[in-house]
């Protein structure tokens, strides 16, 4: 019960409440007070009641008060952040914790130094709208148009360059090609030839928007932080959600980076002929599973079963900065997945089997064999990234246009789709969690094949008087059919879906 004391000043009555707590979090007593002055107007009766309320609502804002931890709660936004970032290290993978690093490193410098007891839902509002407005600083590092000339002055040829003083090919090459160069690289390239950098290269700096992803994690990591605040009730309050500021959406959609058939076959008759048989094998791999980048390096050869002609997802491989590749379950349930593998890709297997059990014998004690499919030269587990160095290697043997590791996973997807291959079955195949997943990402490859089924349904709902009854059967049942291999279990999804479709084109 919070204690009042009566006093008569110069002024008239006044009140003192004072509230006492003991904290047991902090392991102190709380004592506050308030003094209230009654209105002229009310009467002994109507001040002793009026008083007792103010008491009751003042002690009870206290109380509330200090079980949120808002009376002795100076945490800033960088000081709680880090106390976040601990619980991300217990609860989230080293992934996500490694990209939330960098995001409250961001999110630090723009209102860190605000407490969270003071946020509100305008200063949020103003951190928002500077995500939105952030331009990328872009600062690369070319060589001059004299950068050749200059070197030739100086006596350094490439071979001198390249043998003498063991400057890295590929990057010495782009260099002599008016191509940007790394910092490290340019620094210890004018420390070998003695040669001032301002001489031989220049900043060139650049603005450019930040991808639309990149402005929604600033946005909902702070959210997520503030949500995990209140749940400890270090604040009443998230202003961070959508009932307080404004999130923008994402302008139209983007599009799917996948070969056309076309592009697919030019790709896979330049693998049939690389020279390479790791880079052959691995990237003829991606475009027969669709399989992710980290489920390819984390391959075993026990993995695969020649005899049923199955191979096996059981674990993802993760490349993190500043803690090497770690593996951990497959991303979903339903990413742990067995399917069978085309003839073709079993061959080429088979031969790269063959060839690995022959390499290993002549490397020794130097090669630590743990059965990985792709390894380093020592035999350890390959990078994911390096798939990609492999790929722009043989795109540009094809002259093809650039394209990512996981455009291959499309590429596969697609190529099921248009194939008439069951939405079901490239839905597993890919592992995806839900076949809506599918649907929701390839809906545009998955239209062209809905205008032939779209088409059967018109012919069988409208007035057809010179059709048997037989052949309306075999209509409908070929519309079932379609529906089954799409995924849907009943008419009205389907047609709904179909719907949605034409809707979409018609935009």
């Amino acid at each position: 019960m919070a204690s009042i004391v009566k006093r008569e000043t110069s002024k008239g009555t006044t009140y003192l409440i004072t509230t006492n707590f003991h904290d047991r979090t902090l392991k102190k007593k709380i004592r506050k007070s308030k003094t209230w002055t009654p209105p002229a107007e009310l009467s002994p009766k109507e001040v002793e009641k009026e008083l007792q309320r103010v008491a009751e609502a003042f002690e009870e804002e206290i109380k509330d008060n200090i079980s949120f931890g808002l009376q002795d709660n100076d945490y800033t936004v960088e000081g709680y952040s880090k106390i976040y970032l601990d619980y991300l290290t217990r609860s989230f993978s080293p992934t996500y914790y490694t990209r939330a690093i960098d995001i409250f490193r961001y999110i630090n410098k723009r209102i860190g130094h605000i407490k969270l007891k003071d946020l509100n839902p305008s200063i949020i509002q103003d951190y928002f709208d500077q995500v939105e407005n952030d331009k990328k600083i872009i600062e690369k590092i070319v060589p001059r148009k004299s950068f050749n000339v200059t070197l030739e002055e100086q006596g350094l040829t490439y071979h001198k360059l390249r043998y003498d003083l063991k400057v890295q090919h590929s990057t010495l090459t782009n260099a002599m090609q008016g191509k940007n160069v790394e910092q490290v690289w340019a620094d210890s390239f004018c420390k070998k030839t003695n040669i001032p950098f301002e001489i031989l290269f220049h900043y060139k700096t650049t603005q450019s928007e930040y991808a639309y992803n990149t402005k929604k994690k600033r946005k909902i990591y702070l959210r997520q932080m503030l949500a995990y605040a209140k749940r400890q009730r270090i604040i009443k309050e998230n202003y961070a959600t959508a009932d307080f500021v404004v999130y923008t959406r994402e302008q139209g959609t983007k599009d799917i980076e996948a070969m056309n058939e076309e592009q697919a076959r030019a790709f896979y008759e330049a693998l049939l002929t690389y020279p390479d048989i790791r880079m052959k094998t691995s990237l003829l791999l991606f475009l027969f599973t669709g399989f992710r980048r980290g489920e390819v390096a984390a391959l075993k050869w026990e993995d695969i079963d020649f005899k049923s002609n199955k191979i096996t997802i059981k674990r993802n491989a993760l490349e993190i900065r500043h803690q090497g590749i770690i593996l951990k379950e497959p991303k979903t349930k339903k990413s742990a997945r067995t399917i069978t593998m085309p003839t073709l890709l079993i061959q080429q297997l088979k031969e790269y089997k063959v060839w690995q059990d022959t390499l290993i014998p002549q490397l020794g004690d130097y090669y630590h064999n743990e059965n990985w499919l792709f390894t380093r030269d020592n035999g350890s587990i390959i990078r994911p990234s390096t798939f990609l160095d492999w790929l722009k290697k043989v795109l540009k043997q094809a002259n093809l246009p650039h394209f990512t590791i996981h455009s291959l996973r499309h590429t596969n997807i697609t190529l099921q789709i248009t194939a008439g291959v069951p939405l079901v079955t490239v839905s597993g195949r890919a592992g995806h969690s839900r076949t809506s997943t599918t649907t929701d990402i390839y809906s545009h490859f998955i239209q062209s094949s809905d205008n032939a089924a779209a088409t059967t349904l018109d012919n069988l709902f409208q007035s057809k008087p010179t059709k048997t009854t037989n052949e309306e059967l075999e209509e409908f049942k070929k519309i079932k059919q379609q529906m089954k291999e799409l995924g849907f279990e009943n008419i009205k999804d389907y047609m709904e879906f179909l719907e949605f479709k034409q809707s979409r084109s018609k935009l």
